[in-house]
């Protein structure tokens, strides 16, 4: 009788350390999401100056582009500064829609979240509604301390990428983990390209370098200029304002 019991109280103890584990697996992987969607965004939200350089194969600078991003809630509208070519053009992100504003011709049309922005950069890989919002997660496993997570679209949602594969490392802390990089796959799965976060400042990442299957000889690096907070009119995230917009 005695035996029976300790088998059962090992039973029950081991039942416990089970469910304890999987609640903590689940928690690390919520606080490794919601990380991740803060360290994504640092290239998206309120107002930012980023410069990206399209390099080619040998490391060389193409050409150099200066952006104004300016975000509020699930919208983003992103305005060239420089070269004086490209100047005045904008790009709006309304939820799942993306438009065009060409200011010579002083319309506007819309396109794909994977139309080609300059260079080999698109247009889904700078401007993106919030992850969560569009993506379910789930860990595909843990290699140490490096937490490799699987995003998949949402049904209804239509992102610039349907699934996304992130390498995020917790290292002492979750909360203040860094997320390494970012494969990015279309609906038939295939790699449409790979974006590296590096030069942490301040647990938000600085310079992001990437590349994808339109830019195969070369790639590019993106970095923060400046970055500020600044509330925007909703008014401002609608095709029709595009023109306004400065």
């Amino acid at each position: 009788m005695i035996k029976k019991i300790f088998l059962a109280s090992l039973v029950l103890a081991g039942s416990c350390l089970f469910a304890q584990n999987q609640m903590d697996k689940k928690e690390l992987l919520e606080r490794a999401v919601k990380r991740i969607g803060e360290i994504e965004k640092k290239y998206y939200s309120f107002e930012r100056i980023l410069q990206t350089d399209e390099m080619d194969k040998n490391g060389e600078i193409k050409s150099t582009v200066k952006l104004k991003l300016m975000t509020k809630g699930s919208n983003t509208l992103t305005v060239f500064l420089s070269p004086k070519k490209q100047k005045g053009k904008v790009f709006l992100q309304k939820d799942n829609s993306y438009y065009i504003y060409f200011p010579k011709a002083k319309k506007y049309s819309r396109i794909s979240p994977r139309s080609g922005m300059f260079g080999g950069v698109v247009i889904g890989e700078i401007m993106t509604p919030p992850l969560l919002e569009n993506y379910h997660y789930k860990l595909l496993r843990q290699n140490a301390d490096t937490l490799v997570i699987e995003f998949s679209a949402k049904e209804g949602k239509k992102p610039a990428f349907y699934k996304k594969v992130s390498y995020f490392t917790i290292e002492n802390s979750v909360d203040k983990g860094k997320l390494l990089k970012v494969e990015n796959y279309t609906k038939s799965g295939i790699l449409f390209g790979t974006a590296f976060y590096r030069d942490y400042v301040n647990d938000m990442p600085k310079k992001m370098r990437g590349n994808n299957i339109l830019n195969k000889d070369g790639y590019y690096e993106m970095q923060v200029i400046s970055d500020k907070q600044k509330n925007y009119s909703d008014d401002i995230f609608q095709p029709s304002y595009l023109k306004f917009v400065r």
